[in-house]
């Protein structure tokens, strides 16, 4: 039987519903669903912003795809593969989070405030948990909820997006 092509407006809709069922199940702590997405937001300024993007700097794999990263042959080369779509596989770093960027942009998301939050998130403490922190990230995932969703219309899959 063939599989069913989804349009992008049913995507929207379908990940939307998701969310909607994650908020359900998971209750007040709803926002730990996208665990690290805010490690791939920029700001690298920020003590808490750009940490995945200042180990892709420091690792020399801003210009480089996943395919470049993991070469065909590599012990853990299945391993990894199977964690990312097919987008992101022929994706340098850079390129991946220039659209993070742009759909944080082109959503009218403040830069601001999500500068302002991942500061509040990494502040006092070494980012340990506290209220505070707690607060702020539950925050930020309010903020960047529309962003995810969009992320993942694109084709991006959970697993390359918050772990």
């Amino acid at each position: 039987m063939a599989e069913k092509i989804q349009t992008e407006e049913e995507h929207r809709a379908s990940m939307r519903a998701e969310m909607d069922h994650m908020r359900e199940e998971k209750g007040e702590k709803w926002y730990w669903y996208l665990n690290n997405f805010w490690c791939r937001l920029g700001h690298e300024g920020s003590p808490g912003g750009g940490y995945y993007r200042g180990l892709s700097k420091d690792r020399d794999t801003l210009g480089k795809t996943i395919r470049e990263q993991i070469p065909l042959g590599h012990e853990a080369y299945e391993e990894e593969m199977r964690y990312h779509s097919e987008l992101r596989k022929d994706q340098t770093d850079a390129e991946f989070y220039g659209v993070i960027d742009r759909e944080i942009k082109k959503l009218g998301i403040s830069e601001e405030r999500i500068k302002t939050l991942l500061d509040a998130i990494r502040g006092g403490g070494g980012g340990a948990p506290t209220r505070e922190r707690d607060a702020a990230i539950r925050e930020l995932y309010e903020l960047l909820l529309p962003a995810y969703v969009e992320l993942r219309v694109l084709g991006y899959s959970h697993q390359e997006l918050t772990s």
